[in-house]
């Protein structure tokens, strides 16, 4: 047990291989592939890198609230 009263053997690992958060991965690769291609189409490539910092963010936070949002549900 951790500082947290949390037994970390309580989490089933296999949620980390669900459909779900294989299914959000794959949208979110799907949508940085075209927002990449538009940004360099529309602004050139040097605003790329700017461009992908903006959208991978708020995504990543997204994925990593659904992913906490999981974990949770399983120690409970």
């Amino acid at each position: 047990m951790d500082h947290l009263g949390l037994d970390l053997q309580d989490i089933d690992i296999s949620l980390w291989g669900s459909d779900l958060i294989l299914f959000i991965g794959l949208l979110l690769a799907i949508f940085l592939s075209i927002y990449s291609m538009l940004v360099v189409n529309k602004e050139g490539p040097e605003k790329l890198r700017k461009a992908l910092l903006y959208a991978i963010v708020p995504l990543l936070a997204i994925f990593l609230a659904v992913v906490m949002l999981k974990v949770l549900a399983q120690i409970q």
